[in-house]
């Protein structure tokens, strides 16, 4: 078998089913590194959503004046526009302390929708 990392990244927006599949990914063997297991009233089972990610994406949109319920924002625009060295390193740094020694990860997170091409 190969020693090639891999890495699965579920990408919709909120409320379409991906939890479902990254619940779903989980089952199958690919490692989330969840801290905690965060539900709430509006999703009972979980959102398979790592909250280092998740509170790194809402300071990152924020900082190119987006927001994860703003679906109007042009993210791959502000991104494209504006130096983000500093974030790319911290982004970096942040995915290898979660997912550095994990051989199939998966990764879900809404906000990946405006962002996917920073990330």
């Amino acid at each position: 078998m190969s020693d090639q990392k891999k890495l699965i990244v579920i990408l919709g927006p909120h409320r379409s089913g991906t939890s479902l599949y990254t619940a779903a990914l989980q089952a199958l063997g690919a490692q989330l590194r969840l801290p905690t297991h965060y539900t709430n009233e509006e999703n009972r089972k979980g959102f398979f959503e790592h909250p280092d990610i998740v509170d790194f994406n809402d300071r990152l949109l924020s900082h190119l004046g987006g927001s994860w319920d703003n679906p109007l924002f042009d993210g791959p625009s502000a991104i494209a526009s504006t130096d983000l060295s500093d974030w790319r390193n911290t982004a970096i740094e942040l995915f290898n302390s979660i997912y550095q020694d994990t051989p199939i990860a998966a990764i879900k997170d809404p906000r990946f929708c405006q962002l996917f091409t920073f990330w």
